[in-house]
């Protein structure tokens, strides 16, 4: 096990959890972490962003554990995101969208990743870091409650600029946009952070100001309150007024223990539950099993961490 993690999340309105956009997935025992955060004024954005992310997690090298795919290799990222776009269309059932609703469809759904993935260094009780970004998602490495580097950006003001993002169709046959990559060493007892475009402007404009999050106190926080304390700054104007997900991960020695894949939300069954006239409805409704036969997923929300 890679790490012990903490995750907390909101979505923009507290009414409607199956509205939220954002998905993130973790591997502990692989050492491999992704979040991503759907456009939502796209089609199906939220299924888009949860099966980017699980499959981060789940299509590593058997050979290369924690090896899921070079952004340096083209042909190799072009036939992970074509067999990606094939999983996304297949949940759709477009005879049962509004006329509106499949002219729409035609522009597929957005979503920003990043992901990340750990691999034990020669030196002990050491990993080396290797990340990947297309969009505003943000990765903090933090020591001791120093902050040592931010990816992909490092200043606030960064996430007020136009960033890419991948597209759940290509009909133009268009090369992938371009992919950022971090590397860095990390010590056992590090903390990294995954969060998406909210959190992350909000955690870089506190470093800026000089007065950095409490990421202990971060840590040991509730989602009761976690919630209460988003909606305050919601208020206030101090953090955007959007879906937010933190994923905190304290790196631990590689042998402390094993741990199974974890995904948020639960990736639904093929259909079309999740759309209504304003391209999201109520899922609350539906329960549907995850069709996967694969190893299981924690499908609980809003929950500490068990292991914390």
């Amino acid at each position: 096990m890679f790490f012990q993690r903490k995750t907390l999340w909101l979505p923009k309105d507290l009414g409607h959890d199956n509205e939220y956009q954002d998905a993130y997935a973790l591997d502990a025992r692989g050492g491999i972490a992704a979040i991503a955060d759907g456009v939502s004024s796209s089609m199906f954005a939220r299924r888009w962003a949860q099966i980017l992310t699980r499959a981060i997690v789940e299509d590593t090298d058997e050979e290369n554990p924690g090896e899921v795919l070079d952004p340096r290799e083209p042909e190799q990222l072009s036939a992970w995101l074509t067999a990606r776009r094939e999983a996304w269309t297949e949940t759709i059932d477009e005879a049962t969208l509004a006329w509106h609703q499949k002219t729409k469809l035609r522009d597929g759904a957005f979503s920003t990743l990043l992901w990340m993935s750990l691999f034990p260094a020669d030196e002990a009780a050491t990993y080396h870091l290797i990340a990947h970004s297309i969009g505003d998602c943000l990765l903090l490495h933090l020591r001791d409650d120093k902050l040592l580097a931010s990816f992909p950006f490092d200043s606030a003001d960064q996430f007020n600029q136009e960033t890419p993002a991948l597209r759940s169709i290509n009909p133009a046959g268009d090369p992938p946009p371009p992919i950022e990559t971090f590397q860095t060493d990390c010590q056992v007892g590090d903390l990294l952070v995954l969060c998406s475009d909210a959190f992350g402007a909000l955690a870089l404009a506190q470093q800026e100001s000089g007065s950095p999050l409490d990421w202990h106190a971060l840590w040991q926080q509730s989602p009761e309150d976690w919630s209460s304390e988003i909606q305050s700054l919601r208020d206030d104007g101090q953090i955007r007024f959007d879906d937010t997900t933190l994923v905190m991960l304290k790196l631990l020695d590689h042998a402390a223990c094993a741990d199974g894949i974890e995904c948020h939300p639960p990736l639904r069954a093929a259909g079309n539950a999740d759309v209504s006239t304003d391209a999201v409805a109520d899922e609350a409704e539906e329960e549907v099993d995850d069709p996967s036969d694969e190893e299981p997923f924690d499908e609980e929300q809003n929950e500490s961490d068990r292991d914390a």
